[in-house]
């Protein structure tokens, strides 16, 4: 979802990391329709005591597309996605965007110990438009992404588990 060349959900002004998060054992089958979709590794994630399984964007294509051109029925068996930065990444160093996104999402940052700093919900924007880019004004090292109200409301300061 970044400024470059075609739809991305995060955008860089560097080179991007890879991922250290390995596929989870406990994964779900993975959804039908998108073959996008499916080919990710999930991992169960832990918000307020609630448990949710997300898709994981361990590489850089995953990374930059997100979850662009996908249908919320690509969504079967998975809650959204979660992103995982090798490193926190400074405010506007990485930013995320709805570019070709079909539907509204909650964006949601957390810094490297997994707390939340600032959560966003964001209208699709057209693929090829100029769309906003959003970014937490502190350092990040994780970000989820939902269809939007998916989620409960977090408060500043609340914990993000993944479960391994």
């Amino acid at each position: 979802m970044s400024a470059a060349a075609g739809a991305s959900a995060c955008g860089t002004s560097g080179p991007t990391p890879s991922s250290r998060v390995t596929p989870a054992i406990e994964s779900s089958d993975p959804p039908q329709g998108n073959t996008n979709v499916g080919t990710l590794p999930t991992r169960r994630i832990q918000l307020l005591g609630r448990s949710f399984v997300v898709a994981l964007a361990v590489t850089d294509e995953a990374r930059s597309t997100g979850m662009s051109g996908w249908d919320l029925g690509d969504l079967r068996g998975i809650d959204g996605m979660l992103y995982v930065f090798d490193t926190p990444r400074e405010p506007g160093e990485s930013y995320f965007s709805t570019s070709g996104y079909r539907f509204p999402v909650d964006i949601l940052f957390f810094d490297s110990d997994g707390v939340f700093l600032r959560g966003y919900s964001v209208q699709p924007c057209p693929q090829g438009a100029n769309c906003r880019q959003y970014y937490p004004d502190q350092p990040f090292q994780y970000v989820i992404e939902t269809p939007s109200g998916h989620l409960p409301i977090l408060a500043p300061g609340a914990q993000l588990l993944v479960q391994s």
